[in-house]
């Protein structure tokens, strides 16, 4: 007997719809006052923070209305899966590595400053509060905020219709689209133009979808892995004195993004476990 997957959801289409209509409707409906001037950039941190929940709040809402609080329940249950193997753990910090790759080349070869200014003055704090400090910035920086509304709602969803590779490749394009806004504030920071950007959103998403199925649908572990995308960069941009050196770390992230989807495609498939597709299961029932 076939065991049902988890990490597929044989819900209705018209679901997808409108969870991406209600994440796009929440999360751009608070960027808007922003990237029309109505609200200064400055002053527009609890806008920014309310659009960030956006696909985690459409989640949760349309899950209640489908199946009540035991279908929230189970939603939710899926931060807590914490008992796969420990490699998949690993797996979950590997941005951390590359993150570093991508600093010691820049450290090499464009002058990127040492790692004593890694994270501005971490350099001279003790290690385990440097590790806190990395995981309350890298947890804070969206990784919660979102990966409950992408991978726990809509990638399910998605990847009963299509294999994996092409639902995370569907998913990171609209996951980059709704980064939009972003592109769209001339002070907001962002130096990777979207040309760039969305490759290494799709690449980002074929790996979080790895990670995912590996674990048997543990949004716990696309938090980690989201988590310390957001946190490695945060803590290397210390050591970017320039607009040009942060231009040149996101791109070679990008192409270090790139090759190790590539590589992971290259080695598990289409299906990103090397195995054949499996029934989807009732793991969050929401209608």
């Amino acid at each position: 007997m076939t065991l049902p997957n988890p990490t597929r959801n044989d819900a209705p289409p018209a679901t997808l719809a409108r969870f991406f209509g209600l994440t796009f409707l929440l999360s751009w409906g608070a960027f808007v006052p922003v990237v029309l001037g109505l609200v200064p950039v400055g002053s527009a941190t609890p806008l920014v923070v309310a659009s960030i929940f956006g696909p985690t709040v459409a989640a949760l809402a349309l899950t209640w209305r489908a199946d009540g609080l035991a279908g929230v329940r189970r939603l939710l249950a899926r931060l807590v899966r914490v008992r796969v193997p420990l490699r998949w753990y690993a797996a979950a910090l590997l941005p951390v590595g590359l993150g570093l790759l991508g600093w010691w080349y820049l450290h090499l070869t464009a002058g990127a400053g040492p790692l004593g200014r890694f994270g501005g003055d971490l350099g001279t704090l003790p290690l385990p509060v440097v590790v806190v400090l990395f995981l309350v910035s890298s947890l804070g920086s969206g990784a919660l905020a979102e990966e409950l509304g992408w991978r726990g709602y809509a990638l399910p969803r998605l990847q009963a219709r299509f294999d994996a590779l092409g639902a995370s490749l569907l998913l990171g394009a609209v996951w980059a689209v709704w980064h939009l806004p972003v592109f769209l504030l001339t002070d907001a920071g962002t130096t990777l133009p979207f040309e760039w950007y969305l490759p290494r959103l799709l690449a980002l998403s074929v790996l979080l979808t790895w990670v995912f199925d590996h674990t048997r649908g543990s949004v716990l572990h696309a938090v980690l892995l989201h988590a310390t995308v957001n946190g490695t960069e945060a803590f290397v941009s210390g050591t970017l004195t320039t607009p040009l050196l942060e231009l040149r770390y996101g791109q070679a992230m990008t192409l270090l993004t790139v090759a190790v989807a590539l590589v992971v495609i290259g080695v598990w498939g289409r299906e990103l476990t090397g195995d054949s597709r499996q029934p989807a299961t009732g793991d969050a029932q929401a209608r």
